[in-house]
């Protein structure tokens, strides 16, 4: 009912009541009748009707005379002030004068002295024809009369405390205060003040007025326009912001929302109140900027909101966005942005939009290393304040009340789903339209941040044992309708549709969930969604907007070494510079956040753990299927060989669970960070690389395997990179401690082994692999060698797989080692050669741009030649890079005698010979100059140095009468004067330490040489049936071919099964196995050889 309505139901109730009681029947209403007069005492009813005069009582207090109703109007004149006075009683007066000094109003037009009145301030005089004193009961409708007054009205009225006139008051009072809801909120804060001083007054009269007050400011909302010219909203949201921290304030907010619900039977008009100070909230929030944070004053009012259920549900709800249309709108995702909490997450050093603009970092070229320095540590602690007073407000509401921790949990796990898109590979296009409906980058990276620090008491100083309560079976649940997922205590939403770890033909059992998933469940996947949309996201770009930087630099420098006219271009492309290098720090600031950092290292160890233990053990669940919710994985140590067989949950696990770890140590691998993660345990990230990285079965996704190979590299006890960062003493994990890792952790001799599976997967996954990424994954398993190398413990687990290759050189499944090595030639065969093509190619090109040639070239086509010259340049420094490392990683494992015994076997012997003829043959031969251009440093390219490698490994094989007879025995490089070429160029490069022993080697390859030819002679005219098809040479053990029926000789077809197992001839799958000896051709071969011989000693 509107207050119009009660104001009138009211007025005939009192009549009705007063015309009930007879006039001598009631003496507590009617005490004297007079020539049919009735004279009221104290009847509050009677003040609603009539007016009097006001007289004195017997102290001289001028009082308001109580109403007098008559039968006949003017029959009653005579009645004086004084006679209704003085039935006026001492606590009537101090009524009166308590809510006089509360609503700051009175009705009396009689000066006011005496002991009762307690206000010194002005009030406003409401024009009533009564004169009785206020009352709890004549409140209302004067409150009523007071809230639609105009401001005119008010300061007309004023009068001071002793009922004087004011005409023109001297600045605003409270008495005239012409907003209604401020007003009303402050009457409240009075009330407050003075309860208790009012012990004339009940607390049920005093609760009534509490009441009377909010009824009022929600009757305000309730009824569009009923206090005309008032804006409700921005007055009330004035008013909350004003008082929000004061006791009053909050028992005054409890009670408002207790009668907006009971106004509407629900919380709906409590929403459209609270609505106006939260809009506020959010507009604040939305105007502020990274460089601008929002006030304290911001997320106190958040943690107001957030200390009681029913204001925190109100918080969380209007953080929602609202759905428009269908459940598949594209842009829901963005509109996360809008809301109170996207408001404050979206605060970074990153911007709002992909666009821009950056507000930090400007100009950077022009800025001093230390400045920019100075920049990143503010920015750091302005996110580092952000991220921990939003997180205090969460935990907060998460700790506040069940529905209000499931109101934001679904909050959050509602805005990841909306934002899964992130991780597209279109949305990483910086042109890309699909980032418009997404969050911001830094409104992801600050979500993962907060959700990181709700992580903490389960994952900080490890091993903390509650880390075992993350269910794995959770991710299987999470496909469920939302509904259930609500029931299950689930709101990292459809995890069963990510990739898994592990994937597999068969589908999963069906699974019934028993019970509710923990808290520490639900957090620890939301966050590891979070880091894979925000973290994972923005280290991809980073590392893209490295490498993009790193060629607009050499692109810049060669056009303005080369002595460009172009001037234009030029500047453009320091334009182009100077923006990227802007975007490049901003994205740098915001991802190595320190706090952010140390608190994912924590994250990561103790998620590291967590995968162990689910990869290598046997998550129990009951038998008829039914998965207990509350779960604990057991502990249990590590035996290696794994296990065969691996748990099925490990099926419906995420593999962005495990890539999260990844990118978290390759991003501290590569950065210069120096956040210090002392006193951590690494042993659990060592053991998690072991266990993933040499097991498909547990991890089947290659990449993900050769990355784990750097993540090594980054705990490495090694700095011989400017990336690493400094490592004095601390860096990234203190170097006594990271060189323990490495010779005492209990597994550690499954580290070379798991390196060469990890090297030898990526060539045979099937998949399509660009050969920069392939070797970009090399890089760091050649750092890990040499360093391994120079450590006994994993120079004899080579040693011992090498004897074991010279054991199972036919098997079934060639030997890890074998593999590795054939690939590892393999590897440095292709890549220097093109980078010998590259450099060819490139002194091609500066020749002509040098003589002129380009000259008279169009701009276009200048600029075409200059883009060409600088894209072969980078892929020839590229090629440069990669063969030396992997020439210098062949010459570092022939140390050993039992790796040489295995390149001398007739399976690989011919091929490191033949690859080291030829790269001889080209480096020192009379084509060298080919490769030779003016800075040959600026593109890697290092003649001397390779050459030394492989003179180092021929001498190497020098007493190997098998590597004598490969050498001499390949016709397409080998000369005799070859290694006179060599003995020059070694001169020349200061090398003539080399020369004894290559002189010597020269002697006995060219007295095989001699024997070759004279053989040659011999089989010159060999049967067709003789010759391996593949290779045209003389078969010495020829194999017949199951599947095809061709015949060819044993090491040609062991060679070719090293890369591919299957048959030259069909494709039809092959080992080594299921070859047939052809004993009978390869005696007739042994018998035509013998009497080729013998005629040939006939002859002589």
């Amino acid at each position: 009912m509107s207050l119009q309505g009660r104001i009138y139901t009211s007025a005939i109730t009192f009549s009705l009541i007063f015309l009930h009681y007879p006039a001598n029947s009631c003496p507590e209403f009617c005490t004297d009748m007079s020539e049919g007069g009735l004279q009221p005492n104290s009847n509050p009813f009677l003040t609603l009707f009539g007016s009097g005069n006001a007289v004195e009582n017997a102290d001289g207090v001028r009082i308001p005379s109580t109403t007098t109703i008559s039968k006949c109007d003017s029959q009653n004149d005579d009645l004086t002030l004084a006679q209704s006075v003085a039935r006026m009683t001492p606590d009537e007066c101090k009524m009166n004068d308590f809510l006089e000094s509360v609503f700051l109003f009175s009705i009396s037009k009689m000066s006011r002295e005496g002991q009762h009145f307690q206000d010194d301030n002005l009030k406003v005089r409401l024009e009533q024809d009564t004169q009785s004193p206020l009352t709890v009961e004549s409140i209302e409708v004067l409150l009523f009369d007071r809230l639609l007054m105009s401001e005119e009205q008010l300061n007309r009225s004023l009068v001071s405390a002793r009922g004087e006139e004011i005409a023109s008051p001297s600045a605003p009072c409270a008495a005239s205060e012409k907003k209604a809801l401020i007003y009303l909120t402050r009457c409240f804060q009075r009330l407050q003040e003075q309860r208790r001083g009012a012990p004339f007054l009940s607390d049920d009269d005093l609760n009534r007025l509490e009441v009377m007050i909010c009824q009022s400011v929600v009757t305000g909302f309730e009824e569009d326009g009923i206090y005309p010219g008032h804006d409700v909203e921005t007055q009330f949201a004035d008013m909350v912001h004003e008082y929000f921290k004061e006791m009053w304030f909050i028992h005054f907010a409890n009670l408002l929302y207790d009668r907006a619900v009971n106004a509407a039977n629900d919380d709906t008009l409590a929403k459209k109140i609270w609505s106006a100070p939260l809009s506020k909230l959010r507009k604040i929030c939305a105007e502020a900027t990274s460089s601008n944070i929002p006030s304290k004053l911001v997320f106190d009012l958040l943690h107001f909101y957030a200390s009681d259920a029913k204001f925190g549900k109100m918080l969380i709800s209007f953080s929602t966005p609202r759905i428009q249309g269908s459940q598949q709108d594209p842009h829901l995702g963005r509109r996360y942005m809008q809301t109170l909490f996207g408001s404050i997450l979206s605060l970074s050093v990153l911007p709002r939009q992909e666009i821009g603009p950056y507000e930090f970092f400007q100009e950077p070229s022009s800025m001093h290393l230390s400045t920019l320095s100075s920049v990143e540590r503010t920015v750091h602690t302005d996110l580092q304040s952000l991220q921990a007073n939003l997180h205090d407000v969460w935990k907060k509401l998460l700790t506040c009340s069940k529905e209000t921790r499931g109101m934001l949990l679904s909050w959050i796990g509602d805005c990841l789903l909306a934002n899964k898109g992130r991780n597209s590979i279109a949305y990483l296009q910086p042109t890309s339209f699909v980032g418009v409906q997404f969050v911001s980058d830094g409104f992801m990276l600050n979500l993962g941040a907060i959700l990181l620090q709700l992580c903490v008491p389960f994952v900080r100083y490890f091993p903390n044992p509650k880390i075992r309560k993350a269910n794995p079976w959770y991710c299987y649940f999470s496909g469920a309708e939302k509904d259930s997922c609500d029931k299950y205590g689930i709101h990292a939403y459809r995890l069963n549709q990510e990739t898994p770890l592990v994937s597999s033909d068969d589908t999963l059992k069906e699974r019934i969930c028993e019970g509710e998933f923990s808290f520490i469940s639900d957090c620890f996947f939301l966050t590891h969604m979070a880091m894979s949309l925000g973290f994972s996201v923005c280290w991809d770009k980073y590392t893209k907007m490295f490498h993009d930087l790193g060629r607009l630099q050499h692109v810049h420098r060669e056009a303005r070494d080369s002595n460009s006219q172009d001037q234009a271009r030029i500047r453009m492309l320091k334009e182009h510079i100077e923006r990227g290098m802007t975007r490049y720090l901003s994205l740098r600031a915001a991802l190595l956040e320190p706090r952010c950092l140390e608190n994912m290292m924590d994250f990561a160890i103790s998620t590291s753990y967590w995968l162990v233990q689910i990869a290598t053990g046997d998550v129990k669940i009951n038998p008829e299927g039914l998965v207990d919710a509350a779960l604990t994985i057991t502990d249990h140590d590590i035996e290696f060989p794994l296990p065969d067989v691996v748990d099925e949950v490990l099926h419906s696990i995420p593999e962005f669970v495990a890539n999260n770890i990844i990118d978290l140590l390759i991003c501290i691998r590569r950065s210069d960070s120096r956040s210090n993660f002392a006193g951590r345990s690494l042993e659990e990230i060592l053991t998690f690389v072991l266990v993933f990285m040499g097991s498909p079965k547990r991890m089947k996704n290659p990449h993900f395997r050769a990355k784990l190979a750097e993540c090594l590299e980054a705990l490495l006890p090694i700095n011989d990179d400017k990336s690493f960062g400094p490592d004095q003493g601390g860096g990234y994990f203190p170097m006594l401690t990271r060189a323990a890792l490495f010779t005492s952790h209990p597994h550690i001799r499954q580290l070379v082994p798991c390196l060469l599976n990890v090297f030898v997967s990526i060539e045979v996954t099937g998949q399509s692999v660009a050969f920069e990424e392939k070797f970009n994954y090399r890089k760091p398993m050649y750092t890990i060698m040499k360093f391994a190398w120079e450590k006994d413990v994993h120079k004899n687990v080579f040693e011992s797989m090498a004897r074991e290759t010279l054991h199972n050189m036919e098997n079934v499944e060639p030997p890890l080692l074998l593999r590795f090595l054939n690939l590892l030639m393999n590897d440095a065969i292709f890549l220097l050669d093109e980078a010998l093509n590259y450099m060819s190619n490139l002194k091609t090109m500066l020749h002509a741009r040098e003589a002129g040639e380009w000259d008279s070239l169009a701009p276009a086509a200048r600029a075409e030649n200059e883009s060409n010259v600088s894209h072969v340049g980078l892929l020839a420094r590229f090629h440069n890079v990669m063969g030396r490392a992997t020439i210098n990683v062949l010459s570092m494992i022939n140390e050993s005698d039992a790796v040489r015994r295995v390149f001398c076997h007739p399976t690989l012997v011919d091929r490191i010979a033949a690859m080291l003829n030829y790269f001889l043959l080209h480096l020192v031969g009379p084509k060298k100059s080919n490769f030779k251009v003016k800075d040959m440093n600026e593109y890697e390219f290092k003649p001397a140095e390779i050459v030394t490698e492989i003179c180092k490994l021929y001498l190497k094989f020098s007493d190997s009468t098998e590597i004598h007879a490969a050498v001499a025995d390949d016709g397409r490089s080998y000369s005799d004067d070859l290694f006179k070429q060599a003995e020059d160029v070694l001169i020349k490069i200061h090398r003539m330490d080399l020369v004894p022993g290559i002189q010597s080697l020269s002697q006995k390859i060219r007295a095989r040489s001699a024997e070759k030819k004279i053989e040659d002679e011999l089989v010159a005219d060999a049967p067709e049936e003789f010759l391996d098809p593949i290779m045209s040479t003389l078969m010495k053990d020829p194999v017949r071919l199951p599947t095809s029926g061709n015949i060819v000789d044993r090491p040609t077809i062991a060679r070719h099964l090293l890369s591919d197992q299957s048959d030259p001839f069909n494709r039809q799958p092959l080992t080594m196995d299921i070859v047939e000896p052809v004993n009978d051709l390869r005696e007739r071969i042994k018998v035509w050889i013998n009497q080729r011989l013998s005629q040939r000693c006939d002859e002589n």
